[in-house]
């Protein structure tokens, strides 16, 4: 290991000491304790990010703040704080600076018996359909659309659950929503137990009284339902014509994926294919060092996944890496990270002050033996955000290939690599990203990585599992 990289492992975790964690499902706090959390909280972004208010100014999140702080007239629970309190912070605009919902209390409800929405959804163009069904009510089969839940229409029901994700793009957040959709309407609504339906059911309005199922019997059902679907972070299928596909869905631990890729494209080569798709449309993000170690295989042309990063020092943020990264045995080489700039900010770095790191060099891919030599395309979608956008944007700006299917979610202009808050009265948790990436290819508008085939399936299509990206890929390939 090299000393560069020895300084850069001198530099890393500021939570808070551990606690002990209290039963805060019916504790309630006083209106000075909660307004303390939340002078708190915007105090700590502005130390920790670096350009807090890029799409909203500052006076309007102190209006809001001070017009928070009116409201807050008597005790409340931590969940209802969090409930005031998320939309104040989704309002920044950035998609990885977040307060989140406390995970003990719907624990707690779950573990009681509560009840949950029994439905997966799509949410497309302000509509919400049901894409599996895991009630007791088997009619509900084909294509059926919510048009309402508890008498509440289906957009003003998103309308009232959009404001609780953190997001740069709308699709993005509908995504978010889409995903979080059982949770949300406990969190936001209070939804438990049973459920009145407003549906349209192959065409027709149907009405339905539906129960809710408790946690045990959802996932005992899901897993029923998904028994040959176990999903994997990545994995590797050979269509009947013989394509190719690396279903990426998550970047995530570096020596499984060494070893995945190794197998993987060592298939690829003894069946001779010469079409292959990465497909990223379910993938979020993770390590971006994932992407590195995936180009080695795929291009022999150098790139760069960005081509500047902004990181902001902060005591928060030298306090988080010296105790998530900093050893005990590497305290005396703390020293001298003042001898390297980059390890110098993280260690040493005044707070307030931001270091532009300017990434001139390209890098080279690796020569790998089992290099894949064909047509190679990648498979975006409104999901494929931080680290999988990363590489989406590298992958598109270097033309290594075809990018198909959708916008993505991540933005070619974006903040990330979040640093832990809690806060000190209700121990709520968040997040705040403390560095801005500068993605190749990026104008300096809110957009993601466009696809040089953009595929939009209508609702229907995707409620029916049809993939009109793999369709068209194969059609490709035919002709």
């Amino acid at each position: 290991m090299d000393m560069a990289r020895v300084f850069s492992l001198v530099i890393l975790l500021l939570t808070t000491p551990g606690f002990s964690q209290d039963d805060f499902s019916e504790k309630k706090f006083s209106p000075a304790e909660l307004k303390y959390d939340i002078r708190f909280l915007i105090k700590t972004l502005e130390n920790i990010h670096p350009d807090l208010y890029a799409h909203i100014s500052k006076e309007e999140i102190y209006r809001d703040v001070e017009q928070l702080e009116q409201d807050l007239t008597k005790p409340i629970t931590r969940l209802e704080f969090a409930r005031k309190l998320i939309p104040l912070i989704t309002r920044l605009g950035d998609g990885h600076t977040s307060v989140y919902f406390p995970t003990e209390e719907r624990t707690e409800f779950l573990e009681q018996g509560g009840r949950v929405f029994p439905f997966e959804v799509l949410i497309r163009n302000n509509r919400i359909f049901i894409t599996k069904n895991y009630s007791s009510d088997s009619t509900l089969s084909g294509v059926s659309e919510i048009v309402s839940i508890n008498g509440l229409p289906a957009p003003e029901l998103l309308d009232q659950l959009r404001p609780y994700i953190s997001a740069e793009l709308t699709f993005y957040r509908d995504i978010r929503v889409q995903r979080s959709f059982r949770s949300l309407l406990w969190n936001v609504l209070g939804y438990a137990d049973d459920y009145d339906l407003e549906l349209i059911v192959n065409d027709q309005p149907v009405r339905k009284h539906i129960e809710g199922i408790t946690s045990a019997r959802f996932q005992a059902v899901a897993l029923q339902q998904s028994v040959n679907r176990v999903v994997k972070p990545y994995s590797l299928y050979i269509t009947p014509e013989k394509f190719a596909v690396i279903d990426f869905r998550s970047m995530m631990d570096k020596n499984r994926f060494a070893k995945f890729l190794d197998s993987a494209f060592q298939v690829i080569r003894s069946q001779n294919i010469q079409h292959l798709a990465i497909d990223l449309r379910n993938n979020g993000g993770g390590n971006s060092q994932l992407g590195d170690m995936l180009f080695n295989y795929i291009t022999d042309k150098p790139y760069r996944q960005v081509d500047r990063m902004e990181v902001k020092a902060s005591n928060e943020m030298k306090r988080y890496f010296r105790k998530r990264h900093v050893k005990w045995y590497m305290y005396p080489l703390l020293p001298f990270a003042v001898f390297h700039k980059q390890a110098r900010n993280y260690a040493f770095g005044k707070p307030g002050k931001i270091q532009v790191i300017e990434m001139k060099k390209l890098i080279t891919p690796k020569n790998e033996p089992l290099k894949f030599r064909g047509q190679t395309y990648l498979l975006v979608g409104h999901y494929t955000f931080s680290s999988a956008n990363m590489l989406a944007a590298a992958f598109s700006c270097y033309n290594m290939g075809t990018v198909v299917g959708e916008e993505t979610g991540g933005v070619l202009t974006a903040f990330g690599d979040v640093i832990p808050v809690q806060l000190p009265n209700t121990k709520l948790a968040a997040g705040c990203s403390y560095k801005k990436f500068v993605h190749p290819c990026s104008d300096g508008s809110m957009h993601g990585v466009k696809p040089d085939v953009e595929i939009i399936p209508e609702p229907i299509e995707l409620v029916m599992g049809r993939d009109l990206v793999l369709e068209y890929l194969n059609e490709v390939i035919k002709n």
